[in-house]
């Protein structure tokens, strides 16, 4: 309903791109839930729901961009597995 599409994708898929996470957290606030900004730099573009996406300015080529957004508990949820099994 609302074509979408994304209601409708394999629940693998649809968890891969779940948004907001971050495995490098930055400065947050101390409200109550806090409003945090995350470091992760990425290569080619942010995340589609991200609504200020920078590029860095030491960026290589492909460009590394970072979403600027402060988002409640942006840093709850890692992205990566791998940046898990680091903490």
């Amino acid at each position: 309903m609302g074509g979408h599409g994304d209601e409708e994708q394999a629940p693998a898929a649809k968890a891969r791109r779940e948004w907001p996470c971050c495995d490098n957290c930055g400065a947050c606030t101390r409200s109550i839930p806090p409003q945090c900004q995350c470091m992760d730099a990425v290569r080619g573009r942010c995340h589609p729901a991200s609504r200020n996406c920078v590029k860095s300015a030491l960026s290589v080529n492909p460009p590394v961009y970072q979403c600027m957004d402060r988002i409640p508990n942006f840093c709850q949820r890692r992205c990566n597995a791998v940046a898990v099994a680091a903490h």
